[in-house]
């Protein structure tokens, strides 16, 4: 419950943060996914909190919902670090009147860049690793008997 409170609520806060939405408004998107940045740790350890228990417990089906789940929302982040890149550079002629505002402006962009793809990379490993892990510890289904590879000592029948 701690692991879907985790990955459930961190999306609805944003959404109640950043309510009414004005995609058009290169500000508003900006402030969006620089906030939605804020909130990706918590539901990273949620995501891995519910696939290390999936593991645990030998969850096929749990497990396999949620590595299409990492995958969409590993991708989901890299597609949000190249649009937060594209506002950051629209509303750069904004912040050059503020020479003050500069540096803070730009390692801010960077930080929020590096968080969606750091994020990207460590769904995708996650992903990785829950199918690793169902392929080396959960046996096949009834019907899936596994191949016996070539060089493998397989018990010989004797009739």
């Amino acid at each position: 419950m701690l692991a879907a409170l985790l990955v459930l609520t961190t999306p609805a806060d944003f959404v109640v943060n950043v309510w009414p939405p004005h995609v058009d408004s290169v500000a508003w998107r900006y402030a969006a996914e620089g906030l939605l940045t804020g909130s990706l740790l918590t539901m990273l350890l949620g995501l891995f909190l519910w696939s290390w228990l999936a593991m645990m417990q030998g969850h096929r089906r749990m497990l396999r919902g949620l590595e299409i789940c990492e995958w969409l929302i590993a991708v989901a982040c890299v597609g949000l670090a190249v649009d937060f890149l594209l506002n950051a550079v629209q509303m750069r002629g904004n912040v050059l009147s503020q020479p003050g505002a500069m540096r803070t402006y730009d390692l801010g962009t960077l930080k929020g860049v590096v968080k969606y793809l750091v994020s990207a990379g460590f769904l995708a490993w996650l992903a990785l690793a829950g199918r690793g892990w169902l392929r080396t510890h959960v046996a096949a289904p009834t019907g899936d008997a596994p191949l016996i590879r070539s060089g493998s000592s397989a018990p010989a029948s004797h009739s």
